[in-house]
């Protein structure tokens, strides 16, 4: 046991001597190894922190970017409709118009033909009574005799018919 306590004697030349070599030894390492570390995080660290600006700057100009797209892109839609809905409304009036003109002509064909039609009425009317009038007068010559004037009889069966319409017979 002495030999042990011997050699775990304190020596204070040695404990002085290793303290000086620590020392220096922090000295070296402080110098050639933490500092160049020390300045590479450092800068590492500065650029890490500058990217980070770099992105967030980036990420607010796109998003400032987006909100522009987005903003025209909903003044195009607004315009679109805008514009579709006028065609719409123009195509509406055209529809109106052109359902008017259509009624109209429609109408005044209808006018047309209806005086069409009452005029043949009369015609044919005034004809059959023509026709109906020189029937009766040749049946009754006819019937009278052959020496009977056939105009005459006409005449007298068209002023009967006349008083009794009172319409003219031709």
């Amino acid at each position: 046991m002495t030999a042990i306590q011997q050699s775990l004697k304190f020596d204070p030349v040695i404990f002085l001597l290793q303290i000086i070599s620590f020392l220096i030894l922090v000295q070296v390492m402080t110098r050639l190894f933490w500092r160049p570390i020390l300045s590479h995080i450092a800068n590492r660290k500065q650029e890490i922190d500058t990217q980070y600006r770099t992105r967030d700057g980036l990420q607010s100009e796109m998003e400032h970017l987006r909100s522009s797209y987005l903003d025209r892109i909903s003044a195009v839609e607004a315009e679109a409709r805008s514009k579709i809905q006028s065609v719409v409304r123009e195509a509406q009036n055209e529809r109106e118009r052109a359902l008017g003109e259509a009624r109209t002509q429609a109408e005044e064909a209808l006018r047309e033909g209806i005086a069409l039609i009452e005029k043949e009425q009369v015609e044919s009317l005034h004809s059959m009574r023509s026709g109906m009038a020189r029937m009766a007068a040749e049946v009754a010559s006819r019937a009278i005799g052959m020496g009977t004037d056939v105009n005459s009889i006409t005449a007298a069966v068209n002023s009967r018919i006349e008083a009794e319409t009172g319409e003219r017979v031709n």
